[in-house]
């Protein structure tokens, strides 16, 4: 996995303990963060002298041009506890491009929701 580090364009608070991030990728990288819906990013920061990776999905939507993670409060989470209380915009962080293969095609038509569908309506008294 290639980290690049890259800007944080904002941090919004969208729960009492979830804030989602969005970050700033250069055009030069853009073909490297390109992502499919379900996929996640790795971030790495060092804490005293300590790697910390996490991984958060991306819940930004593949046709919005924007890269957005959202991370929710853990109680003693080193990682989630700096992005809460410390992450600023315009502050670099390393971020892995995205990976996962957890993902449903977007096409309704390749989701073949018809069968299970009318079982539903047959079920119906």
């Amino acid at each position: 996995m290639r980290f690049h580090a890259l800007s944080v364009a904002e941090v919004r608070s969208e729960t009492s303990d979830t804030v989602s991030v969005a970050f700033e990728v250069p055009d030069q990288l853009r073909n490297q963060y390109r992502f499919v819906q379900g996929q996640h990013l790795t971030l790495r920061r060092t804490f005293s002298g300590t790697e910390i990776r996490r991984s958060y999905s991306i819940c930004s939507s593949v046709d919005e041009g924007e890269l957005r993670i959202a991370v929710k409060a853990i109680p003693q989470g080193k990682f989630s506890e700096f992005v809460h209380k410390r992450l600023a915009v315009g502050e670099k962080i390393e971020v892995g491009s995205p990976i996962g293969h957890f993902n449903v095609p977007l096409d309704p038509v390749d989701l073949n929701v018809t069968p299970p569908l009318q079982q539903v309506v047959a079920s119906r008294p």
